[in-house]
């Protein structure tokens, strides 16, 4: 009998210690703290971004940054060109016309190219760089606010690693639709390139293999309305993410009683099946909005609150995992932009007096 309740209370203590280490991601946070990794100088020789001051002396945003499988993507929308530079800043690969490329330096490939107004890019595996090209009109071009140019109907250019442009992509395939707003663009794991595209009144995915279209789904044919005792609640989709196995989306819903916001929902979506599959996530919190989703399985809340910068990791069944604060440099007041590549590595985008600073988090 006592070999017995010597069993009974073992296996009591491991229960409640594996109820307490599943808890634990509800209070554990993960503090990351940075290292740079790159400057990109102002100018405009290869390596550097032209920029524009205001006469406040604030820089005019005419540039944008991404990082893709351990490259640094620089777009320049005042050169117009696309450059590839390495975790150093050291540019390997520069797309643009033959004035803004400039002379190539060892190990720099030069191609030229003719953009309008550049957007978002991503690399596949085999280094082919997908660019969103947005078309110009007149009120584009007085306008020099990447902000105030994204509202453009977009095509997507598809490069080879050398630069030379192999096809484009408009809403069906390699044809002469061009895409209403861009909301992101991204590349699974089989290299199939995924736009998440809106217009005024409703969201898609589109997947692409090659050149063709091999599957597209209607987000506005959803039906996202709630019914409780207060009344009908139609919910509205705020961000949607694609997973990186290509299979799948994450649509954030956000509904409200009259102007209040009431809560947010995420939920989980199949691409091939146009189908919603669960509820991943519900809360009463407005402050935690959807980042991304990460290894098509986490998803990463975001919360800025007083300069910290806290995500909260979730799995898809809305179990808290693991939280993570980015704790800033002494030396930096604010950050342009907060950035996640394909492995879940945070990155940040600075501009600073001369220089753009590119920092890791980890």
């Amino acid at each position: 009998m006592g070999a017995m309740m010597i069993r009974l209370l073992s296996l009591c203590l491991l229960i409640m210690s594996t109820i307490l280490s599943l808890s634990c991601g509800k209070w554990k946070v993960d503090t990351h703290r940075s290292g740079k990794i790159a400057d990109i100088p102002f100018g405009e020789a290869p390596g550097s971004i032209a920029v524009i001051r205001n006469p406040s002396g604030f820089i005019d945003i005419t540039f944008l940054v991404r990082l893709s499988r351990g490259k640094i993507l620089a777009a320049d929308n005042l050169l117009k060109r696309v450059q590839v530079l390495d975790r150093g800043g050291s540019p390997e690969l520069v797309i643009g016309s033959q004035k803004s490329a400039g002379k190539p330096g060892a190990g720099q490939r030069i191609a030229p190219f003719s953009f309008s107004i550049i957007g978002e890019m991503v690399l596949d595996s085999e280094g082919n760089l997908y660019v969103q090209n947005r078309f110009s009109s007149a009120q584009a071009r007085r306008k020099s606010s990447i902000d105030d140019l994204n509202i453009t109907p977009s095509y997507v250019l598809v490069f080879d690693r050398k630069g030379a442009l192999k096809y484009t992509l408009g809403q069906t395939g390699a044809s002469d639709i061009p895409f209403y707003y861009i909301e992101s663009i991204d590349v699974d794991t089989k290299d199939r390139l995924l736009v998440v595209s809106r217009s005024l009144n409703t969201w898609s995915v589109s997947r692409y293999t090659g050149k063709r279209r091999d599957s597209y789904a209607n987000l506005g044919k959803l039906d996202f309305t709630e019914k409780e005792k207060e009344g009908t609640f139609t919910g509205k989709i705020e961000l949607v993410r694609t997973m990186h196995n290509g299979e799948g989306a994450v649509i954030s819903v956000a509904y409200y009683h009259q102007s209040r916001f009431k809560y947010r929902k995420i939920f989980t979506y199949a691409i091939d099946q146009e189908k919603i599959v669960r509820t991943a996530l519900s809360t009463p919190d407005p402050k935690n909005e959807l980042f991304s989703i990460i290894d098509s399985r986490y998803l990463y809340l975001w919360n800025v609150e007083n300069k910290k910068i806290k995500f909260m990791v979730c799995n898809l069944d809305g179990g808290i995992v693991n939280n993570i604060l980015l704790k800033m440099p002494d030396d930096f007041d604010s950050f342009g932009e907060i950035l996640i590549d394909e492995s879940g590595l945070f990155y940040s985008i600075s501009a600073r007096k001369d220089r753009i600073t590119v920092i890791e988090w980890k």
